[in-house]
């Protein structure tokens, strides 16, 4: 994928300070997030959102490679199946253009 979010629709940017560098978790204009604005969910917390829930996703499915206390790791058949329930949330959004 060639843009800067990988498809995921948020990314980190930094402000471009040597003096002052800062970094802010944004949104992508070409893979949008899902907004609920009754709930006060904007764009700025659905990107904060979405690197929160792709955090949690590396953390589980590392959990499932390698288990606490088995750093060695053996897997089985049901593996697979299990970290792409983890990972479904991250699945592709078609969006027309």
């Amino acid at each position: 994928m060639d843009c800067i979010c990988g498809g995921l629709g948020a990314y980190v940017d930094w402000n471009g300070s040597t003096v002052d560098p800062a970094y802010e978790v944004r949104h992508c204009e070409r893979h949008p997030l899902a907004v609920d604005a009754r709930n006060g969910v904007d764009l700025a917390d659905a990107a904060a959102i979405r690197v929160d829930a792709c955090l949690e996703a590396i953390a589980a499915v590392r959990d499932l490679l390698w288990p606490p206390g088995a750093a060695a790791g053996s897997w089985s058949p049901d593996t697979i199946e299990a970290i792409a329930a983890r990972l479904a949330f991250l699945a592709p959004v078609e969006v027309e253009p």
